[in-house]
């Protein structure tokens, strides 16, 4: 009996061993198994490879990368770390295979945005690269889609020749509206006074809008450029240059803010560019507002460049308090998500008085000067904006400013004259009786504005409540 017994027991525990060992040996294969598979890379898909293909483009486009940039090895890490079976395009494929055909897919798409607008008006802007010397000009379309939503899209860039013809340059015109399929649809084109640009868009039978930032520019800069003004800017100029380039002066000047303006970051000086006059601006903000720690430094070092004197420093912070308000309508008017044409007359306004404010307060002759200068540029570039057929009944249609900024009848009555004769071409007599006997007196409604922090809509509230002339 314990024989049969302990049989049974060697057969099963012989069989426990058996199956432990079969386990094992599964669980070892298993584990080898998946050693290798994950060690194995798996071919990317077809879907996913072209998402990662699109990324790669939009980086480029919207980051204004180099298409160098998928032959940099740290880039290469970085997408392989992420995807390791894709394989990065070369160079050659994206130039000339994945950006032609992202430029068709978004052409199309604003093609058919395009359709969505019965007017557009054109920009158009050149400039000339700095480390290539090479000039382009670009045209950009501005419209407002049937839901009423502003669009500025790009449509062209090419390379310009500043000697070209009226004619030629009327013909690229030409050529870029015709590309669009917007012929028909063009109000107006803005440009700068460039003469051969301007005799273009004469050619055309589109009006034609001188760019108000533009003028502004040559406005200021032409007072700059005064000889009681310009060897005040070359001084500072001259003090900012030495500490971008000195390294101990820059330190020191850092470390004397922390001393002396505790608690404050530290901040560095401004330099100006010559294409943009507000960088002067900035640069004489800055200079004055780090006047103490900066006059220390320059002692402490004793740096062998001359020095504002007080009287120096005095005109430097009024000449700034001149500058202020065109700073402020260069920023307002150079904005490409508002309306701005209806604002030009109000602005221009606006800024007479803020000009004639700040010559209540200012002492030296510089400042003195430079406003005479500027109220004289002003009336000459800006004195007819208030007759300008365009800008009158832009802002006559708008609700913020309407008959508000008219000081002539004549130039109301005209205007309105004009939008009258105007309307009544584009609707029929059914809807003009509609019209008229619907018609809310405009004198009734108060615009409202938002309020503005700054010098030039400062008394704008005021303004607009002033009885004016009647529509």
């Amino acid at each position: 009996m314990e024989c049969q017994e302990e049989q049974p027991q060697s057969a099963s525990s012989e069989c426990v061993t058996a199956t432990a060992q079969s386990s094992t040996a599964k669980n070892l294969k298993r584990k080898f198994q998946t050693t290798i598979a994950s060690h194995l890379i798996k071919p990317i898909t077809l879907l996913k490879k072209q998402k990662i293909n699109d990324l790669i483009i939009n980086m480029i486009v919207k980051d204004l990368q180099p298409m160098s940039i998928v032959d940099d090895t740290g880039f290469k890490e970085l997408i392989m770390g992420l995807e390791s079976s894709y394989c990065m395009p070369s160079r050659f494929i994206i130039t000339n295979s994945f950006l032609p055909q992202k430029y068709d897919q978004k052409k199309e798409k604003l093609k058919a945005l395009l359709t969505k607008t019965n007017a557009i008006t054109l920009t158009t802007d050149s400039w000339t690269a700095q480390h290539s010397h090479t000039s382009y000009i670009g045209y950009t379309a501005h419209f407002i889609t049937d839901e009423w939503i502003l669009y500025s899209c790009l449509l062209r860039i090419h390379q310009y020749d500043e000697s070209h013809t009226a004619e030629h340059l009327k013909e690229e015109l030409i050529n870029v509206v015709n590309e669009w399929e917007i012929f028909n649809k063009v109000f107006a084109v803005t440009s700068d006074n460039a003469p051969n640009v301007k005799a273009a868009i004469r050619l055309t039978d589109w009006g034609h809008i001188i760019c108000f930032a533009h003028n502004i520019n040559l406005v200021v800069q032409s007072g700059l450029a005064l000889s009681n003004i310009a060897p005040l800017r070359k001084k500072v100029k001259t003090i900012v240059e030495y500490f971008h380039r000195s390294t101990k002066a820059n330190n020191k000047l850092m470390d004397l803010q922390k001393q002396i303006n505790v608690g404050q970051p530290p901040l560095k000086l401004k330099n100006d560019t010559v294409t943009r006059w507000n960088s002067t601006f900035f640069m004489f903000e800055r200079f004055l507002k780090i006047q103490e720690p900066l006059n220390a430094t320059m002692g402490v070092l004793q740096i062998e460049i001359e020095l504002l004197t007080e009287s120096e420093w005095l005109q430097l912070k009024e000449v700034c308090q001149v500058l202020k308000p065109f700073e402020h309508i260069t920023t307002e008017m150079s904005a490409e998500k508002n309306v701005i044409l209806s604002k030009v007359i109000i602005v221009v306004k606006g800024l007479q008085s803020a000009i004639n404010k700040i010559k209540q307060n200012v002492s030296t002759r510089n400042a003195t000067e430079l406003i005479k200068h500027y109220e004289q540029e002003i009336v000459t570039r800006f004195g007819s904006v208030e007759s300008n057929s365009l800008m009158a009944k832009c802002a006559l249609l708008d609700p913020r400013f309407k008959a508000k900024v008219f000081t002539s009848q004549t130039n109301l009555t005209a205007a309105r004259e004009r939008l009258e004769s105007e309307v009544a071409k584009s609707i029929s007599i059914d809807q003009a009786a509609k019209l008229a006997h619907n018609n809310i007196d405009m004198e009734e409604q108060h615009p409202q504005v938002e309020q503005e922090e700054n010098l030039i809509w400062k008394d704008f509230d005021k303004f607009v409540q002033t009885p004016k002339l009647g529509v």
